[in-house]
């Protein structure tokens, strides 16, 4: 058995004997092309991105926007839309604490007890029909 201080020394060497990667030739002909490229103009950069005043008349056009829309009359036929939609959230969220809510830890129990028999049965293959050596 060789000693593992031995062992790093030669692979240390070994690794240090062999020539050193070299990059593709089509590599600095790309990045020096990609570094040439004009900056996008300042529409297509980030909005963190954008000249300060772009930013300031981006804010005060969307706040303006909200603000009118406070003033628009909603149509009675989105009313109903909003209260129908409102009254399938209570009979989903009835169903779930009728129904699902008390058979929720039975189902995890039942998952995990199914990923340990999983597990163990992988063991058992693993050592059995692929001959993994006995740890004994």
């Amino acid at each position: 058995m060789i000693d593992p201080v031995d062992l790093e020394q030669v692979l240390d060497r070994e690794l240090k004997q062999l020539p050193r990667p070299q990059a593709p030739r089509t590599l600095l002909p790309r990045v020096m092309a990609a570094a040439g490229r004009a900056p996008a103009p300042w529409y297509r950069r980030p909005w963190i991105a954008w000249p300060a005043v772009w930013q300031v008349a981006s804010v005060i056009l969307i706040a303006g926007f909200a603000g009118g829309l406070a003033f628009v009359p909603v149509p009675s036929r989105l009313v109903d839309i909003g209260r129908t939609l409102s009254g399938a959230a209570a009979l989903i969220r009835v169903v779930s604490q009728v129904f699902l809510q008390p058979i929720a830890m039975y189902v995890l129990v039942l998952a995990i007890s199914l990923s340990v028999a999983c597990a163990a049965l992988w063991s058992a293959l693993n050592r059995f029909a692929f001959g993994e050596a006995s740890h004994q």
